[in-house]
């Protein structure tokens, strides 16, 4: 193995995280805080980050109860 081509990936990995930090950090800026959006958020951050369940599965689980919370948010709202 080649440690000049270790190193060089080594410094894109980081520049992706902190690509997709600062992406993350600029999208929430714009957005409202609400409850359900942090306990979905908090979610995939367990499952997927700490618990490392397949991101697949949690994502077909998650987008839709989120989708049905901000629903019945918006409709209580009308």
């Amino acid at each position: 193995k080649n440690p000049l081509v270790a190193l060089v990936l080594a410094g894109l990995t980081a520049t992706s995280i902190g690509l997709t930090v600062a992406t993350g950090v600029d999208i929430s800026r714009r957005l409202r805080w609400l409850p359900q959006s942090v306990l979905v958020a908090g979610a995939a951050f367990l499952s997927i980050g700490v618990l490392q369940w397949p991101m697949l599965p949690v994502l077909l689980v998650l987008v839709p109860l989120s989708l049905v919370l901000h629903w019945r948010e918006r409709k209580e709202e009308a």
